[in-house]
């Protein structure tokens, strides 16, 4: 039931970032960054600010925070474009309702406006899916939503000459853009959801038009249900970023390479002049770093923590970094800039600075420029997470765990064993992990990932978790700690987490039979009675778990899951016929049985554990159920 090791990116070749300087921005809601040919740095803050800062982030050039109409009416940008000269234009909506979207290129202080141009784009009153771009000659691309009768389809892209007097050229598209960028001819390249024509399916795309708005290639990516983001190499080919997947098209739009990047979901994207990709992501589980400028984030509460991360991805699809951000709150966007310089702005959530920056006040999130650099500080151990679900939250005594880094220990790694005679280990390998100075049992040990087991005598809200290999300690974590962490194994990679009562993988080809016994496995459930000691092998008489442990069922379909009101769903408990240490492994491991006709045919199931007057919940699974 214990997972030795998780699955890795390809392994890492190339230079190293560290961080130059790090700063808190005022900013709550930043949508884009942008740099232009001498590394001044462009924040847009959503339907807010575009905000232009000197490349050392230590000075505001000038901010633009919109303008108003004749009515008195806020129009504020939305969208953004930096010409490699500096020239900035931007998209801007009308509050409180949007009409048409006017695009306008600003002064080269901010404080005005070269030329406007309203363009019959209409987006959704609740939200604008507007997106821009410029070209070398500085005509300027939008494409968004349209919304109106005036629209000749859902979507709409506008090609506005440099002086913003004449549209160039306007296409009808389907779907809803969610990114577009431009090459040195004109050809245009836009990104985004939805469906092509009134009979399509749904799918995420790449379009391609050519430099006069006809046609080029329309390509369906493999993911849907993201907003795709599209840059363009330094052939012209584009490369997406959509959900967790990173794609590199080629010049006839086919999908020339495909790789999972961890931190799924609206990924931020951007390339330098060597093609690297830079992949922003953000995760609440355990993330295989590779040079780790941060450890990853941590709530006090105990609760999921959402850490925000940084990949930086070869041509060929080798890792150089896969990176935690010292902050780890919000959105995340990241660009690069001249002399192999990348930035990113993401939520603040109280990370250390290293500079105080031009604002004062109440931050929202910190910026961070990076650059290659060898001799660039990195962190070893960079993350704890339950072994069960590699969840990031507190840990509990008796837990199962998993630590994250790199030079934990030996290249190959080693799984250790006990007997009913001889706990597991407390040093392997030259590896050993304690937790305020108390030494913890190993199970696996290798070069990124340790498991081991939270001493049963930690106690008190934090926890300092150190490792040591071949004499030499890692940096050390202060880790928040709670009584319960209940959390169930997956026991394959598809991630089922349910065994038939003849020990089969419960799944849609294997169901359960109704009336028959299924077993989960379980850690974090807090103390067994009699207590146990670190490390032990149990064996019979079982020890039982000392906290009263049941089964909610969730039945669905909810009702109110839409937007307006909470969801509310049918729950249950019972007592399961079964819930206590599994016999001839580590004290920790809990196995429960539970009678599968108890089971709701549709719905999810949640182990709870009381404590502190309070039932925890551990991650939900299911059971199929066979029809009779």
């Amino acid at each position: 039931m214990i997972v030795a090791a998780a699955a890795a990116l390809p392994a890492a070749t190339g230079a190293v970032l560290g961080v130059d300087f790090s700063e808190p921005l005022p900013f709550s809601n930043v949508a884009q960054i942008a740099t232009d040919s001498t590394g001044a740095l462009y924040i847009l803050d959503y339907y807010s600010t575009v905000t232009k800062l000197t490349a050392d982030g230590a000075n505001v050039v000038w901010q633009f925070a919109g303008t108003t109409d004749a009515n008195g009416n806020s129009i504020v940008p939305v969208a953004m474009a930096v010409g490699s000269s500096g020239d900035v234009y931007t998209t801007m909506s009308q509050l409180p309702m949007p009409n048409s979207v006017i695009v306008g290129q600003l002064s080269s202080d901010g404080a005005s406006f070269v030329w406007q141009a309203t363009i019959g784009i209409h987006p959704p009153s609740d939200r604008d899916r507007v997106a821009i771009a410029v070209d070398d000659k500085g005509r300027v691309y939008v494409a968004g939503d349209c919304y109106a009768s005036s629209c000749p389809s859902s979507a709409v892209m506008v090609r506005l000459s440099a002086d913003g007097s004449t549209v160039d050229y306007r296409v009808a598209m389907g779907g809803y853009p969610t990114s577009v960028t431009v090459d040195g001819s004109g050809v245009a390249y836009v990104a985004g959801w939805g469906a092509p024509t009134a009979t399509a399916a749904y799918t995420d795309y790449v379009a391609q038009y050519e430099a006069d708005g006809s046609g080029g290639y329309y390509t369906a990516l493999p993911d849907d249900g993201g907003s795709p983001y599209v840059v363009l190499d330094a052939s012209g080919n584009a490369v997406v970023s959509d959900n967790a997947d990173l794609m590199r098209l080629d010049a006839t739009g086919a999908v020339a390479s495909r790789m999972t990047v961890p931190g799924g979901g609206n990924m931020p994207l951007a390339l330098d002049a060597a093609d690297n990709a830079y992949v922003g992501g953000w995760t609440y589980s355990l993330y295989h770093p590779t040079n780790s400028i941060a450890a990853c984030g941590t709530n006090s509460s105990g609760s999921l923590a959402r850490s925000n991360l940084l990949n930086v991805i070869a041509v060929d699809g080798t890792v150089a970094q896969s990176t935690y951000l010292p902050a780890s709150k919000g959105g995340f966007v990241v660009a690069t800039g001249p002399n192999s310089r990348i930035y990113a702005v993401a939520g603040y959530a109280g990370a250390a600075t290293t500079q105080a920056g031009p604002f004062t006040g109440e931050f929202g999130s910190v910026l961070l420029r990076l650059s290659p650099n060898a001799s660039a500080s990195t962190v070893p151990l960079v993350c704890v997470g339950h072994a069960a679900t590699l969840q990031v939250q507190a840990v509990a005594p008796g837990e199962l765990v998993t630590l994250f880094g790199n030079g934990l220990g030996p290249q190959t790694g080693v799984q250790t064993s006990a007997t009913l005679t001889a706990p597991y280990p407390t040093l392997a390998s030259g590896v050993e992990v304690t937790f305020d100075g108390t030494p913890a049992p190993l199970l696996w040990a290798q070069d990124e990932q340790i498991n081991t087991v939270v001493p049963w005598s930690v106690s008190g809200t934090s926890s300092q978790v150190c490792v040591v290999y071949d004499g030499t300690q890692t940096n050390c974590l202060t880790w928040p700690v709670t009584a319960v962490v209940p959390g169930v194994f997956a026991v394959d990679d598809a991630g089922s987490m349910v065994l038939n009562q003849d020990w089969t993988v419960n799944s849609s080809t294997h169901p359960a039979p109704r009336g028959s016994v299924v077993t989960v496995f379980a850690t974090g459930l807090g103390p067994l009675s009699p207590a146990q000691a670190d490390g032990t092998f149990v064996g019979l008489p079982l020890p039982t778990n000392a906290l009263p442990i049941v089964i909610q069922a969730e039945v669905l379909p909810c009702q109110g899951t839409g937007f307006i009101g909470p969801s509310v769903c049918n729950t249950y408990t019972y007592a399961p016929a079964y819930a206590g240490a599994e016999a001839f492994t580590i004290a920790g491991v809990t196995q429960i049985n539970f009678n599968a006709s108890d089971m709701p045919s549709s719905g999810f199931l949640q182990v709870m554990v009381k404590s502190n007057d309070t039932w925890i919940g551990s991650n939900e699974f299911s059971v199929v159920l066979a029809s009779q």
